[in-house]
């Protein structure tokens, strides 16, 4: 039985009232906001909520309100344009969509959301928070006020070619060369023996063309973020010092370590390819559903229902899931997440609380995970085990999903140091910095960042 499914037999009698929870619109609320006009933020690339878009419609026609969606194409413009719009009371936006990397710098710009969740849902805010992974029942309340709504659970996790692991030719080649055997990562070292293992050329044309792993680009900060975590660290401590700056002198030999692993891959190891320091998702992920990696280790997730199509298996076989190998055991990986949250500054809360409370229901999650592309983790605990247990989410996931997994640290800093960290983390892999360099500056700037938000 999975830990998910443990943890979910202890809330059964709440799950029993999660009906509850499904969108209410019809009936009396009909028409309730004929001439409401509502200014929406959403991402673009959550492609996964297409087919509950194409319910909108029916919405607003059970409401009386117009919904336009401004749309947003990448997480530094989410983080702009929402932080501006709340900062300087803009108003453009009555209902904001944001990465939980913002919250602690957003949450005195929104609206609680105790009094509607208390009167819609006939129970407790404590009652409401039980139906949520820890992660997500955690984040959402800062000093007994919840500031948003959970609707997209994201971390890192590995895929990895199954049947190529599973060849009875590879595993006796690898045991040859290692003394142990061959199967999915589980310590760094093995990790980088695999990916040796696997990096080769299979045509005989002098050129790599089977990676050992794949990541993307500037995203390879969140390898760091994943190590880093699971050392039972975070970026910031509770006066805002960044825990590898100056104030953490005994910590910068692990993100030194990190840095030079994050570099070795690529300069090194030779398992990742240089182009990396490039790439986007899209094309890290396309390159492993192409057979050119034996492992991807990034947003991976968005890859899972396509790795698992006829068409795809006929071209590489099937594919697993995996966690990063951490240094201490059950510590877990930063976990990630977006949320749907009103502005304080909205002129329409109640209608955008209607809208949040239709489009993060349950029907509409199991709807954005059935039928849209791509996948993620529901935030409620009992989709999360339904997901997992129909393979709709890779089931690494939803193991990661129960562990001690830990959001950014609760910094207003967290939004500029993420930025700054992507692009110092491209720096590392193109190699125009050491990791000793590279561990001083990012420490030093965290460090500023963070007693800058501190005030």
């Amino acid at each position: 039985m999975s830990k998910i499914r443990r943890t979910l037999r202890g809330v059964l009698l709440f799950v029993a009232a999660a009906v509850l929870l499904m969108p209410v619109v019809a009936g009396g609320q009909q028409k309730t906001f004929e001439g409401v006009t509502l200014e929406v933020m959403i991402l673009a690339s959550h492609s996964q909520f297409d087919p509950v878009w194409e319910r909108l419609e029916e919405f607003e026609n059970e409401t009386g309100m117009k919904v336009n969606f401004n749309m947003v194409y990448d997480w530094p413009e989410v983080l702009a344009k929402t932080l501006r719009d709340a900062r300087l009371h803009e108003g453009r936006f009555d209902v904001f969509e944001v990465s939980e990397d913002a919250m602690a710098a957003l949450k005195d710009y929104v609206e609680p959301l105790n009094s509607y969740i208390e009167r819609d849902f006939g129970m407790s805010v404590a009652e409401w928070k039980e139906r949520w992974l820890p992660i997500f029942a955690d984040f959402v309340d800062f000093d007994g006020s919840i500031v948003c709504y959970p609707f997209y659970g994201c971390w890192q996790l590995g895929l990895h070619r199954a049947d190529l692991f599973e060849d009875p030719n590879e595993k006796a080649a690898f045991k040859k060369i290692f003394g142990y055997d061959l199967g999915p990562p589980k310590s760094l070292t093995m990790l980088v023996d695999v990916a040796k293992f696997f990096t080769r050329d299979t045509d005989g044309d002098g050129d790599i063309d089977l990676w050992g792993l794949l990541t993307s680009g500037g995203r390879q900060f969140q390898i760091f973020n994943s190590l880093w975590w699971q050392s039972g660290r975070r970026y910031y401590d509770e006066e805002g010092h960044c825990m590898w700056g100056p104030e953490y002198p005994e910590n910068q030999w692990l993100a030194e370590d990190i840095a030079r692993f994050m570099q070795n891959m690529v300069h090194k190891w030779g398992v990742t390819p240089a182009a990396v320091v490039g790439m986007d998702l899209s094309p890290t992920l396309d390159l492993y559903l192409e057979g050119n990696g034996a492992m991807v280790y990034s947003w991976a997730y968005l890859a899972w229902k396509e790795a698992q199509l006829p068409e795809t298996i006929a071209r590489i076989g099937r594919t697993e899931s995996w966690k990063m190998p951490g240094r201490i055991p059950g510590m877990g990986v930063r976990g990630g997440g977006w949320y749907r949250a009103i502005s304080g500054d909205s002129k329409q809360k109640d209608a955008a609380w209607e809208f949040i409370k239709w489009a993060c229901s349950d029907e509409n999650i199991k709807l954005a995970l059935t039928d849209g592309p791509g996948s993620f983790c529901a935030p409620s605990i009992e989709l999360a085990d339904w997901a997992a247990r129909e393979r709709i989410i890779p089931p690494a996931m939803a193991e990661a999903a129960m562990e001690e997994m830990r959001p950014f640290s609760r910094s207003p800093a967290i939004p500029a140091a993420a930025i700054y960290m992507r692009e110092m983390c491209e720096k590392l892999l193109e190699g125009r910095i050491t990791p000793e360099e590279w561990t001083k500056q990012t420490g030093e700037e965290l460090e500023r960042l963070g007693q800058r938000a501190q005030g």
